[in-house]
């Protein structure tokens, strides 16, 4: 299905789509070309008007109104563009007449020959207001309406300004030696001082600079997207105007100062390449802290379990140790032999019972915590043997046999009356 002019025009507006754009050119080139040339006369002219038009398209494509016709607005354009042209046309032309008309104003090219190597250097020794006269006037062949308008003055004002500076310059040359008039100074300077740049210039700037801009830039500017509109007219009417009118020159930029625009997206993408890196460092930071965290209270829950089953171990022991003491006090002298003080009592095996059976709690507790158990897991003797002196369980003085359930149920004894104190 074929896109309507509006279509296009709003693609190339929202995505500057060279394929949308080109399509317009082609499907309105024959009639602003043939309408340009009807006014100017002139096939190189035509083609001069014609993108100019299609540039003024592009440039203003955010501006047309949603009911624009879009032929009727390139007709408009073109017409004005062509009467422009035809004006600069005739003003070059009555120079020329002039030249001819007047003796004095016949310069040779001996006289450009001996002018040329000074002419910048003599532009330079002028003040700023008469070199910009100048610069207006006869390098850009403007009117001295709008030389006036350009330097802030009436007509008047500066037609005599320009007049003062023209005198200056030839004082310059003067004074080097260089005598011409100042009516064939003006014809010299106007004919000479600006040559047409070589094709071949333009086609590398743009192959070289604009491509290295869109390629590096990480963000749109108004500089980049004017250089980008450039490129996309200057494909679309070479390739519709070239086989009815030959190639053509697309108007160039300025190029330094994309340079420099370039310069600062590439600074500004190296700045924010350095903090995303650093960005990304600090979130992996943040993401092992975690599993550090959880390592800390693992090693600080082992660390707490070793210090419990110490401190019931060594207060068993002491507890033990009064107990026997105690014994010992109460018995008599002349009833102890040599059978009892060899053999503990009965009395003694079970206090040794249930300190151990205290010791097996607190490796209970310790394995339970080391391994995130819940206080119902079953826990075997084979668990808690790592977490006992020597790596095994004691035996019951009395011959008892020792059995392990859970934390929720101490570990017990065989023997009557080995239990811990609920």
């Amino acid at each position: 299905m074929t896109s309507s002019d509006l279509e296009l025009l709003q693609e190339f507006s929202r995505n500057q789509s060279e394929e949308a754009f080109n399509t317009l050119v082609r499907r309105h080139i024959d009639l602003v070309y043939s309408a340009a040339l009807r006014q100017v006369h002139s096939l190189h002219l035509a083609q001069e008007v014609a993108q100019s038009v299609f540039i003024d398209l592009a440039r203003n494509v955010d501006k047309l109104k949603p009911d624009t016709l879009l032929t009727a607005w390139l007709y408009q354009v073109t017409r004005r563009t062509a009467i422009d042209v035809v004006r600069s046309e005739s003003r070059r032309q009555r120079r020329e007449q002039l030249t001819v008309e007047h003796p004095d104003m016949n310069a040779s090219e001996t006289d450009w020959n001996e002018i040329k190597p000074l002419l910048d250097e003599a532009m330079e020794a002028l003040d700023e207001q008469d070199r910009n006269s100048l610069l207006l006037r006869y390098f850009e062949n403007k009117s001295l309406r709008d030389v006036g308008q350009a330097l802030g003055t009436s007509e008047d004002a500066a037609q005599k300004r320009v007049s003062r500076a023209v005198e200056r310059l030839r004082d310059f040359f003067s004074r080097r030696g260089v005598t011409v008039g100042a009516s064939s100074l003006v014809v010299l300077v106007s004919t000479n001082a600006i040559q047409s740049a070589p094709v071949a210039i333009f086609a590398s700037i743009t192959a070289t600079g604009v491509a290295g801009v869109i390629t590096t830039a990480t963000a749109t500017t108004h500089t980049t997207m004017n250089w980008i509109t450039a490129k996309i007219i200057s494909a679309a009417l070479a390739a519709a105007l070239v086989s009815a009118t030959g190639t053509y020159l697309v108007s160039g930029g300025k190029t330094k100062q994309l340079q420099r625009e370039n310069q600062k997206l590439m600074a500004s993408q190296k700045q924010l390449t350095t903090e995303r890196d650093e960005a990304l460092a600090a979130s992996r930071q943040q993401e092992n802290a975690p599993a550090r965290l959880q390592s800390d209270n693992a090693e600080l829950l082992r660390l707490r379990g070793e210090v419990g089953v110490l401190r019931r171990q060594a207060a068993e022991a002491e507890k033990s140790h009064a107990s026997t003491g105690a014994a010992r006090q109460l018995r008599s002298p002349t009833t102890t032999t040599a059978a009892t003080q060899t053999q503990s009592s009965p009395q003694e095996d079970k206090m040794r019972c249930i300190n151990q059976l205290r010791q097996m709690d607190g490796a209970m507790e310790q394995f339970a915590l080391e391994y995130h158990l819940g206080r119902t897991n079953l826990i075997t003797e084979e668990n808690i043997a790592p977490y006992i002196r020597g790596n095994k369980l004691p035996e019951c003085p009395s011959g008892g046999t020792y059995a392990f359930k859970s934390l929720t149920e101490p570990p017990t004894c065989s023997v009557p009356g080995h239990a811990l104190p609920k």
